[in-house]
C-alpha cells in the first residue's frame, strides 16, 4: 500500500470502519513508514481539536436567506446544465 492510499483511509481507520484485510495493510504500512505514522498522529490531533470545537449555531433565518440568494442567482444567470436540461425537456 502506498502513502496516498494509506492516508486516504485514515478517517475510516480511526473510526474502525475498514475491512479487516485493508486494516492489516494500513497497519503494516504504518509500521514500515515513519512519514505516514507521523501524518496519522497529526491527523488524530487535528480531528480531536475539531471535535472539541463543537458545532457553531447559525444565525436565525440563515437557511431562508440562503435559499433566497440561491434562487436569485438561478434567475440571474442560468447555468449551462440548467439550459441543457431545459432544452432536453422541451425537445
Amino acid at each position: 500500500m502506498n502513502h496516498e492510499k494509506t492516508q486516504d483511509l485514515f478517517a475510516l481507520y480511526l473510526d474502525n470502519k475498514l475491512d479487516s484485510n485493508i486494516k492489516i495493510k494500513v497497519e503494516k504500512h504504518l509500521h514500515d513508514c515513519q512519514e505516514c505514522s507521523s501524518f496519522l498522529n497529526e491527523f488524530k490531533s487535528i480531528t480531536k481539536s475539531l471535535r472539541e470545537l463543537g458545532q457553531a449555531e447559525l444565525p436565525k433565518g440563515y437557511f431562508h436567506k440562503l435559499d433566497i440568494k440561491i434562487d436569485a442567482e438561478k434567475v440571474k444567470k442560468p447555468g449551462f446544465f440548467r439550459i441543457f436540461t431545459l432544452q432536453r425537456v422541451l425537445i
